[in-house]
Parts: structure tokens; sequence; C-alpha cells
């Protein structure tokens, strides 16, 4: 796997945190995904007052911790 043009993308939804790496196609007009990793979070369950709790911080650090060590290794 060529690491110079992968391409990541984390998405921080209510209910999941999604890892999507990408590589460019041949024709560099589409991208072929290489790593599609989902964490459930449930977020939604720690907004109160329609604000993020200190518990909903720390399980969002601790899941964007693992997978910034995904990236990492595959030194995007």
């Amino acid at each position: 796997m060529s690491k110079d043009y992968l391409t990541g993308v984390i998405d921080i939804g209510s209910n999941t945190i999604r890892l999507n790496i990408y590589r460019p196609k041949k024709n560099n007009d589409n991208y072929k995904t290489v790593i599609s990793k989902k964490t459930f979070a449930g977020l939604s369950a720690y907004i109160i007052d329609g604000k993020l709790t200190d518990a909903g911080i720390q399980k969002t650090v601790k899941i964007l911790n693992k997978l910034a060590r995904i990236i990492e290794d595959l030194e995007i």
C-alpha cells in the first residue's frame, strides 16, 4: 500500500465515529476506500442542554486517540 497517496477522514456523528481511509484511483477522478472503521459512540446520550458532557468528551477523546494511532501507523 503506497502511503504517499492515502487520505483519511474522521466523521464524528451522534451515534458513531467513523474513520475512512481512501486512495485515489488511477484516473484520479475517484477514490477507493481501503479502510473503513466504525465505532459506536452513542454521543447523543451525553448531551445536556445542547452541550456534550465531560463524560461524552472523554469518550470521544478515547476513540479519537485509537483512530489517531491507526493514522500514525499508516503515516497519513
